[in-house]
C-alpha cells in the first residue's frame, strides 16, 4: 500500500469513528424526523444565498489576488474556499479551513506569501464588513445598542480593529511599535 491510500485509509477509519460516536449522543429517527420537516423551499433558499455570499467573497478575494499580479480563475477559487468549509466543519476551528485555502491556492500558484496574504485579507474585509454590520444593526435597534453584552465585545473588536488598519496603514507607526517592542526584549 502506497503513502497515499494509507492516508485515504486513516481518513475512511477516522470519519467513521467519528460518525459512530455521534450516533451514540443523537437518535437517527430524531434526525430523520428533523431533516423530513425542513422546507424544501427555505433549504434552496439557503443554498442560493450561501452561493452567492461565497461568490462575493471569491471575488474580493480575486481582486487581492490581481493587486499582487497572480490570475486565478473565480471557479477554481470557489472550489478552494468549498473546500475550505469542508474543513471548517470537520476540524475544531475554523481558521481549518483558511490554511487548506492557503496550502491548495500557495500550490497552484507556487506562491505561499502571496496565497496567505490574500486568504488573511479576503478573511480581513469579512471582519470589517461583520462589525459594521453589527453597529449599523445596534444604530437601527435600541434595545441592543444599550446591552453591554452586545456593545462591549462590539466596541474592543471595532477598537482592534481601527488599531489594526493604522497599523497597517503608517509605516512610522509600525516602526515605533517595533522599536518599542526591541527595547523592552
Amino acid at each position: 500500500m502506497n503513502k497515499n491510500n494509507a492516508k485515504t485509509v486513516i481518513k475512511v477509519v477516522l470519519t467513521f469513528i467519528l460518525l459512530y460516536f455521534l450516533s451514540q449522543k443523537v437518535k437517527i429517527e430524531d434526525i430523520y424526523l428533523l431533516l423530513k420537516s425542513i422546507s424544501l423551499r427555505y433549504v434552496v433558499i439557503l443554498l442560493t444565498i450561501n452561493v452567492i455570499m461565497v461568490a462575493i467573497s471569491c471575488l474580493k478575494w480575486q481582486i487581492f489576488l490581481r493587486a499582487t499580479g497572480a490570475e486565478i480563475p473565480g471557479r477554481t477559487l470557489m472550489v478552494y474556499y468549498y473546500i475550505g468549509y469542508f474543513f471548517n466543519n470537520l476540524l475544531p476551528s475554523s481558521i481549518g479551513g483558511d490554511v487548506a485555502r492557503m496550502y491548495l491556492l500557495g500550490k497552484n500558484m507556487n506562491d505561499h506569501t502571496k496565497s496567505i496574504s490574500t486568504v488573511f485579507l479576503e478573511r480581513y474585509t469579512g471582519v470589517i464588513a461583520l462589525i459594521a454590520l453589527a453597529i449599523i444593526a445596534a444604530a437601527l435597534n435600541e434595545r441592543i445598542a444599550y446591552q453591554p453584552a452586545f456593545i462591549i465585545p462590539l466596541s474592543i473588536m471595532a477598537l482592534v480593529l481601527i488599531g489594526s488598519l493604522i497599523f497597517f496603514s503608517y509605516d512610522g507607526i509600525k516602526i515605533w511599535i517595533y522599536d518599542l517592542f526591541d527595547y523592552k526584549f
